[in-house]
């Protein structure tokens, strides 16, 4: 890591950065020349560079055995808490002054997110800004890169509920239930992706689905989707809880003896992921009916026009 470079990020200019890791590496106070020579730093500038570090109380001035003016580092830890306390101050005083400025939202955004990074990146913004609680439903592979940001959300007094797909594991943040309606790989082929939804304050989301080769998805403040998102995280954390508490057996299977449950399942859900995808500009994936209903065009049932349909999803003019 760059030491020079993450002191510009925390506000140092280049030159400033510069000369106090060159006065911090000598252990050492040290006279003007020499921080020239150490940090790279041209002679006819490291002089008011110095000076500013002074004024910033980032270095001290001290008098070295010959009487001159030499220069050491303000110590690194007290130098982070220090810019750590003012951010945080600043943050807050900025946040105070654009809420009194910002007018009520008439309009609401929504927006695509076509690719992994895009999506990982806008929920780490919306539970960082969260300030009441957190409705999250995914499997494990987006969830690990997410926990940091939510274990600061719960450290920091938001509440954070976790539905997961897979196994039972440990969190250290919020409360997590498990989907027990059916293993995790049967319910990403149900859907056709691993499925994910993040609920922030009940006011933003993001609903997308991931696949070994891929993602897509979108952000909307609009109430209206929020509203019905929010509903589907709370009725099925209920529900996992639910069959948890009262030990329902036989779920997965209930799935799956009913040939009507299952083309709804998989019928009903593959056709929007499709539609999403391309709407995200990803390649599309062609499903036919009977390989959603599980079966061949092959083996599928031929039906005469007289005979009626057996199966639910019946197609009617409007």
């Amino acid at each position: 890591m760059d030491a020079v470079s993450e002191l510009k990020r925390l506000g140092l200019s280049g030159y400033e950065a510069k000369v106090y890791v060159a006065l911090v590496a000598a252990g050492e106070p040290l006279v003007g020349y020499e921080v020239a020579k150490r940090s790279g730093v041209p002679r006819s500038t490291v002089y008011e560079t110095l000076s500013k570090l002074v004024a910033r109380s980032v270095a001290y001035e001290v008098r070295a055995d010959s009487d001159q003016v030499a220069y050491i580092p303000a110590p690194p830890k007290t130098l982070f808490s220090r810019i750590r306390d003012e951010t945080e101050e600043a943050i807050e005083n900025l946040r105070s002054t654009l809420d009194n400025v910002t007018p009520k939202a008439t309009v609401h955004y929504s927006h695509t997110l076509p690719s992994r990074d895009d999506i990982l990146g806008r929920c780490r913004d919306l539970i960082v800004s969260a300030s009441t609680d957190l409705l999250l439903i995914a499997f494990p592979e987006e969830l690990a890169p997410l926990e940091p940001p939510l274990r600061r959300a719960y450290s920091s007094g938001v509440d954070v509920f976790v539905a997961g797909f897979g196994a039972d594991g440990e969190q250290s943040y919020g409360q997590a239930f498990s989907h027990a309606t059916a293993p995790a790989d049967e319910l990403a082929e149900d859907t056709g992706c691993r499925l994910f939804v993040l609920v922030a304050d009940r006011q933003e989301l993001v609903v997308a689905g991931f696949t070994d080769d891929g993602a897509w998805g979108a952000f909307t403040d609009d109430p209206a989707i929020v509203m019905m998102a929010s509903e589907f995280a709370r009725i099925d954390i209920s529900i996992q809880e639910f069959i948890k508490r009262h030990a329902v057996e036989h779920v997965p299977q209930w799935r799956l003896e009913s040939e009507a449950i299952r083309n709804m399942i998989r019928g009903g859900s593959r056709k929007p992921v499709s539609i999403l995808r391309r709407l995200n500009g990803g390649r599309e994936t062609s499903v036919t009916d009977g390989e959603i209903a599980g079966r061949t065009p092959e083996n599928r049932k031929r039906r005469t026009p007289s005979e009626p349909r057996q199966t639910p999803g019946k197609k009617t003019n409007r």
